[in-house]
């Protein structure tokens, strides 16, 4: 007999839920910035998780920059809760022309439930 809440994964599928929700979609729209859609996991609060949305940044970010270039900081502010039943959207591009630092900055928009 298990007491295993039904809605709570275990830890390997809520790993393998999170790992993939860092697999970024590349919507192919190129303007002046670089755009990616990433989904959101099943939170109990009914919020979109930050570190999530904060792990995602970087994988959008470094997708945007040569490989052996990796993040040395970020900053984020986290205004309202998205809705972690809608994709999020991520808007990379660049802060200035990269000659030795690649800065970039990222725009991400949660969707909102109505």
């Amino acid at each position: 007999m298990t007491d295993r809440n039904p809605m709570r994964p275990d830890r390997q599928t809520a790993l393998a839920d999170f790992v993939a929700a860092l697999d970024l979609t590349d919507t192919g729209a190129r303007t002046h910035e670089d755009i990616y859609t990433g989904p959101s996991q099943h939170m109990p609060h009914g919020r979109v998780f930050g570190g999530q949305v904060l792990a995602q940044t970087v994988m959008a970010a470094q997708r945007t920059v040569a490989a052996d270039r990796i993040i040395h900081s970020m900053h984020g502010y986290f205004l309202r809760p998205g809705d972690p039943a809608l994709p999020i959207t991520f808007a990379v591009w660049y802060v200035l022309a990269p000659v030795i630092l690649f800065p970039v900055q990222l725009l991400v928009q949660p969707r909102f439930g109505a």
